[in-house]
């Protein structure tokens, strides 16, 4: 039996009053009810909050009607922005946000996946030998670093990184977890710093990537947005990577039967195609389901926050306009009316369809959907399929780990596992 940590949801009608502790402090705030209601509501004089978990809902919310519901600003500019500007896209406001988003987009194009998997193997074939997989969180975040930095510059697998990985990693991590983000940012700060300090890789896109101090050409991102988009990507696109690699891992290491599966089927897909490739992971989809399970039940992100412009009904309650709209992804992910055994895991139903779309959010959706949605699960899978490869492991004490949110949703201890290293039958086929 796999065990999944859970938060404790122990709130009410009046802890849910406070707009940013509803969406900072789900485990203080959040009633668990919302687990099985689609809809709970504190109406106060000044500010209405809604925890919203109907999918119907939450569709007309984050897609059909995005207009009409917008990111509530506040908390955005309070948490995404306050280390990195308010001119990153997370935070930027709906004028800004659209000529980022064209900006940004072209990274994580599909035509890019090919390196991007090359990049991820690379780089977790460099982690296994500069840093120690046994510390699972410092291990990944390496290898998160080491292939968003590549992604950012434009280089390809073969440059060399100028960066010290592990070292970084271990600073982010310990920092992450004493829920220190400014001391976190500071290691952000020296990669951003690496990266105006240099130009452009041999795989940069014309006009697009985010290296050097003064564009040597015209870029459709100029300052101040060039600086504070490279370190907000820098750290979300590293942290939420790392913690979904590290659960999934430490989840492996609870079945040993799963584990000798995936390896078979990784191995399998290598030798079909000849190299680990996007065209090998479309052969992969127990990983991939173990992958999308690994989401549902610890997402790194808990919630998603919109607000109303003007008076709305939601689930039949009238809303008044100025309500903040908490989309709580943790709950929806384990919503009683949406999932069979929801707090079980069970990769297996992502090889059947699910029962609403709007179920699983891992992502966001709609215009708001994060920009790497698809290119981060290629990584993901990449480097698992790397690691599956090359050792079997053990989980230590699964039953004694515990689930936080620190902006994110972490681990409450250390994750611990044994690994043992296997002979690589892919090297022969991707050598």
């Amino acid at each position: 039996m796999i065990h999944v940590p859970k938060l404790n949801l122990r709130g009410s009608e009046a802890t849910l009053r406070s707009a940013v502790k509803a969406c900072r402090l789900p485990e203080q705030t959040w009633p668990v009810d919302i687990l099985h209601r689609r809809l709970c509501v504190s109406q106060r004089t000044s500010r209405t909050v809604v925890l919203l978990a109907d999918p119907a809902e939450v569709s007309r919310v984050l897609v059909e009607s995005e207009k009409q519901f917008p990111k509530w600003m506040p908390i955005y500019r309070h948490s995404a922005a306050r280390e990195t500007g308010t001119g990153t896209i997370f935070a930027s406001t709906d004028a800004d946000w659209a000529p980022l988003r064209r900006a940004i987009k072209p990274l994580f194009h599909s035509s890019r996946w090919s390196l991007l998997v090359d990049v991820a193997r690379h780089a977790t074939l460099d982690a296994t030998t500069t840093c120690n997989p046994v510390n699972i969180e410092a291990f990944f975040t390496a290898i998160s670093v080491d292939v968003i930095m590549r992604t950012l510059v434009g280089d390809d697998a073969d440059a060399t990184a100028d960066y010290h990985l592990a070292a970084i990693a271990q600073g982010l991590v310990e920092k992450q977890h004493a829920g220190d983000l400014h001391g976190a940012m500071q290691h952000i700060h020296e990669l951003a710093t690496t990266c105006t300090s240099r130009g452009p890789g041999a795989a940069a896109i014309s006009g697009v990537d985010m290296a050097g101090a003064l564009p040597p050409r015209p870029r459709p991102m100029q300052e101040p947005f060039l600086a504070d988009n490279r370190l907000a990507l820098l750290y979300a696109g590293q942290e939420t990577t790392a913690l979904t690699m590290s659960w999934c891992f430490w989840i492996l290491g609870q079945d040993e039967e799963l584990q000798s599966r995936l390896r078979s089927e990784t191995r399998d897909a290598q030798a079909a195609t000849g190299s680990l490739s996007p065209e090998a992971i479309g052969k992969m989809p127990r990983l991939m389901a173990v992958l999308r399970e690994t989401l549902r039940l610890l997402s790194p992100s808990s919630a998603t926050v919109r607000c109303t412009t003007q008076d709305e009904t939601l689930c039949g309650q009238a809303i008044p306009a100025n309500s903040v709209i908490v989309v709580p992804i943790y709950a929806i992910h384990r919503h009683r009316d949406l999932w069979d055994q929801p707090d079980t895991f069970d990769a297996e139903r992502f090889l059947r369809p699910i029962k609403h779309p709007m179920a699983y959010l891992p992502f966001a959706a709609g215009r708001h959907t994060c920009s790497a949605a698809r290119s981060v699960m290629y990584e993901m899978a990449a480097v698992l399929a790397t690691m599956l490869d090359r050792f079997e492991w053990v989980t230590h004490a699964p039953e004694d780990m515990g689930l936080t949110n620190k902006l994110v949703l972490s681990p409450t201890s250390e994750m611990k596992v044994t690994l043992n290293a296997l002979e690589p039958r892919g090297a022969a086929v991707i050598a």
